[in-house]
């Protein structure tokens, strides 16, 4: 029942808005990331939208085998060059791998993610750099390794102080 309404919620929120708008490319950001990718028709997009959508169903019995198909269809889908919303089944799949598989699956699904988001990264480039696709520069303002979010780290104790409304230097 919990895999159906996964896989129910990652269709309705990231399938459907494709098959509605037209795809990814729907013009709804920056023009200078705008990119072209391939247009394929209704049937195609439904098929690798299945493809990576149906195999939740089994993503907490076969989470190695629910991982791999996702994997596979993703690095087919890229590898035509088409964007899918729906590419997120692949992060649900990595986390129910790692929630419900074994340990010593994780190296290898961590590598044939590291190849999958690479190759994707790699047909992004031809519009914006393959660094810029991976690690999103702090300079940019998107938060990329070199930024840090605010409160990411545990706060002081003069922050703490402050936000209850005490002097730092008053343990009163």
């Amino acid at each position: 029942m919990l895999d159906t309404a996964v896989m129910a919620l990652v269709f309705l929120a990231f399938c459907l808005p494709d098959l509605l708008r037209g795809g990814v490319d729907d013009g709804d950001g920056p023009g200078r990331f705008r990119l072209a990718f391939t247009e394929l028709p209704v049937a195609g997009t439904l098929a690798l939208q299945a493809g990576l959508v149906l195999p939740l169903l089994w993503r907490r019995r076969g989470p190695r085998a629910a991982f791999g198909v996702i994997a596979a269809v993703f690095v087919l889908q890229w590898s035509l060059g088409a964007a899918l919303r729906a590419d997120v089944a692949l992060f649900v799949a990595l986390y129910s791998l790692a929630l419900h598989g074994r340990l010593r699956q994780l190296p290898w699904a961590g590598a044939v993610l590291a190849g999958a988001v690479l190759l994707a990264a790699v047909r992004v480039s031809l519009v914006v750099s393959v660094w810029d696709v991976l690690f999103l520069p702090a300079e940019h303002g998107d938060g990329g390794l070199g930024a840090r979010p605010r409160g990411a780290e545990p706060p002081g104790p003069a922050r703490r102080t402050a936000r209850a409304g005490r002097p730092a230097g008053n343990r009163a």
